[in-house]
């Protein structure tokens, strides 16, 4: 497979009256049938609509859950509506991908018509990036297009063995996500701010980021598990024992004179349900379990970011969901909508957990520059 970097972008191609194979990510919340979130299919109408536009026969392709088979409670069947109602075309479900029926179906309907398949992981070609099985996808369209940036790091069928087989391009919803990402350290001075958990899969990314910004700001238990590493006592924490990787961090944010900024004080507990205490680092005991950063915390983080043009964030400070642990999350959320409407910096969120805790707080899209669907492609593209 080609870097989808590397795409041309969708409007360079001649399209009218070809069939186009659209990889969408329709991977959405559902419960008791219905969406909980259309966030990722708002995202792919600009794509479709100027494929409408151009006479194109749409056939979009999306996975749907994590079935090992075909399980009729992750047919994509159950979102048609809401993809039409969301996209303002109507679009006709077909319950199959490799049966001669699909053609068919495909070749009976107008240019401008819009499809959408059965889920591509009810084949197991899919997740096994099987050439044949990406032959069977190549064989119902002219031309390739990827829209679906929070797949474009996995090795499958539908998004790498694919682009050896038709011309592919970029939809405008990939496109741009790689153009915002690009971009946050592309201005100075700029700042991450990473927390949550999943620390060995964020080294990659901490350490490009330690190399190209200005300020590299932790929180959650990744930051637990750099205090860890520089020889403070994080109690009963939860945090990944991980001192060589994290130490290399800091050491390439000191040859590029990047300032990694680090909890100073903490909101501590036994448990999630017990008395809370603020501690400084220095203060901390084997009983003590860290479940957010403290005030001090919070103002060297809010001091910072407003000396910043571009601010990018992934993951929550804290345990934000209760109570008692979300004021660290809280006050950066409302930090980084003050820097961007009012200092006009550019603010770039990305991670379900970070937009999860933006909505719980009462913020919108509309709050930030770019709100970001990638999560694992996300990680994936900001450590190349």
């Amino acid at each position: 497979m080609g870097d989808i970097r590397d795409l041309p972008v969708i409007d360079a191609a001649n399209i009218s009256n070809s069939r186009v194979l659209l990889r969408v990510d329709l991977n959405v919340p559902i419960s008791n049938g219905e969406v909980h979130d259309k966030t990722r299919i708002e995202r792919i109408a600009p794509t479709v609509e100027f494929l409408v536009k151009a006479k194109a026969k749409v056939v979009m392709i999306s996975h749907l859950g994590r079935p090992k088979a075909r399980e009729e409670e992750f047919s994509l069947k159950q979102v048609v509506d809401v993809v039409s109602k969301v996209l303002g075309v109507e679009v006709t479900f077909i319950p199959d991908i490799t049966r001669e029926e699909v053609d068919s179906v495909i070749d009976s309907l107008p240019w401008g018509s819009v499809v959408l398949l059965e889920n591509l992981r009810f084949f197991a070609g899919e997740v096994e990036n099987d050439l044949g099985f990406a032959g069977q996808l190549a064989s119902l369209a002219d031309i390739y297009v990827n829209d679906a940036f929070s797949c474009s790091h996995r090795k499958h069928a539908s998004v790498d063995a694919i682009m050896n087989l038709l011309p592919s391009f970029a939809g405008f919803n990939l496109q741009e996500e790689l153009n915002y990402l690009a971009g946050i350290v592309s201005e100075s001075p700029g700042a991450a701010i990473i927390g949550g958990a999943k620390t060995s899969v964020k080294i990659p990314m901490l350490r490009n980021f330690a190399s190209r910004l200005d300020f590299l700001i932790l929180g959650g238990s990744l930051s637990t598990t750099f205090l860890d590493a520089m020889g403070f006592k994080v109690g009963n924490s939860f945090f990944e024992k991980n001192v060589e990787e994290a130490l290399a961090v800091i050491e390439a944010a000191k040859e590029s004179g990047c300032k990694i900024i680090l909890p100073v004080d903490h909101a501590v507990a036994q448990n999630l349900e017990g008395p809370v205490t603020v501690k400084d680092n220095n203060d901390i005991t084997m009983e003590d379990s860290i479940f957010d950063i403290g005030e001090k915390t919070s103002r060297i983080i809010e001091e910072t970011i407003r000396k910043c043009k571009t601010i990018f964030w992934n993951g929550p400070l804290g345990v934000f969901e209760h109570e008692s642990f979300k004021g660290g999350t809280e006050r950066l959320t409302k930090a980084l909508v003050s820097c961007h409407k009012e200092n006009g910096a550019k603010t770039i969120i990305g991670g379900g957990d970070s937009i999860f805790a933006m909505r719980s707080f009462g913020y919108c899209e509309q709050d930030f520059s770019y709100v970001s669907t990638g999560g694992g492609a996300l990680l994936h593209f900001l450590a190349l």
